[in-house]
């Protein structure tokens, strides 16, 4: 019985201090037997007349029949509770391994959960400081674009101006020029009236005449035949002069065009532009060389064809022309003919 209660009390106090387990002290005293208080009763009753065998029996048997029995029930309800005891002890083991199990398991998940989070607050971290570095550079890069919008703007202001004033003189100029050809449409109505009546008057005697001097003018060609070619070469060398005069004023006008589209575009647009009519002088200039040096290889190529067929590259037929005689080559137009020795029998 001594031995049980120390076990029940190291085991409690064993689960109660592991790994911060609290387990209540269970009390038994409630259903522990009490030793009942001896009471002496007197009876009233009259003595009683037994005989001297069961006067011995009832004292020997009785005293030691409550004791023995007292004994037997203290004893089964120590075994009773160290049975109980034993069985919540067990309860109590198992329970414990099945914490002990479910606190690894969730150290383990715990662990897990941390390495996970660490590794997520790493990415996010990393990705956060990415993500400020571009806005950064976002922010410094809309902000230049702002300043350089603004500057911009400011100078197609500017230019908007000056435009505008240029556009108001070269229209005041046009309008003046409108006044003058008015003048002048008026001038050549009262030209076209005149003309008109010089028509219907003096043209008829005019036409005679100019009939008459177109007769005349014909012969004047047939005999000055020499004179017209003459003059149609002047003619021809002075249209040519003079298209050569034109182009000339062409390119000279659209040399200003271009010069004055150039100097509104941007710097960035004429470097571009510049680099592209540099680069196109390039392509001319290396197509123009890789077609010399595809005729020259062309030319090497024959070259080489015609000194391959050459007999004078032939080294053999040059050292001994007598081992290697000059043969002609036996075409299909050619007739064979065939020296074969017979021997002649003599007539008998």
């Amino acid at each position: 019985m001594a031995s049980c209660g120390c076990r029940n009390g190291e085991t409690e106090k064993m689960l109660s201090q592991h790994n911060g387990f609290a387990f209540d002290n269970v009390h038994y005293d409630p259903w522990q037997r009490k030793v009942k208080s001896k009471q002496t009763h007197k009876t009233s009753l009259a003595p009683q007349k037994v005989t001297k065998c069961a006067q011995k029996i009832n004292a020997s048997f009785i005293p030691h029949t409550s004791s023995h029995v007292q004994e037997e029930d203290k004893k089964l309800q120590s075994r009773e509770r160290c049975k109980t005891l034993e069985a919540e002890i067990i309860n109590a083991r198992k329970s414990l391994d099945m914490h002990l199990k479910r606190e690894k398991e969730l150290i383990e998940l715990n662990l897990q959960i941390i390495d996970a989070i660490e590794s997520l607050e790493d990415k996010t971290h990393a990705d956060v400081k990415q993500l400020l570095r571009k806005y950064e550079k976002y922010r410094s890069g809309i902000a230049t674009l702002n300043a350089n919008f603004l500057n911009e703007l400011a100078e197609e202001k500017e230019d908007l101006q000056n435009r505008k004033a240029f556009m108001d003189s070269q229209i005041s100029g046009l309008e003046r020029k409108v006044e003058e050809l008015n003048e002048q449409l008026q001038e050549k109505q009262n030209e076209l009236s005149i003309l008109s009546t010089y028509k219907d008057k003096e043209y008829p005697v005019k036409a005679m005449m100019i009939s008459n001097f177109q007769a005349e003018l014909d012969n004047f060609k047939s005999s000055n035949q020499a004179d017209q070619e003459e003059l149609e070469h002047i003619i021809k060398t002075e249209l040519g002069k003079y298209e050569r005069e034109r182009i000339k004023v062409s390119n000279n006008i659209i040399y200003k065009v271009i010069v004055e589209s150039v100097a509104l575009m941007h710097p960035s647009i004429k470097d571009t532009a510049l680099q592209n009519v540099v680069m196109k002088k390039e392509i001319e200039f290396h197509q123009k060389h890789h077609e010399e040096i595809t005729q020259a290889n062309k030319q090497l190529e024959r070259e080489i064809e015609s000194l391959l067929k050459s007999p004078k590259s032939n080294l053999r037929l040059q050292l001994f022309p007598e081992f290697f005689p000059k043969r002609e080559k036996c075409t299909p137009d050619m007739e064979l003919t065939f020296d074969i020795p017979t021997q002649d029998w003599l007539p008998i």
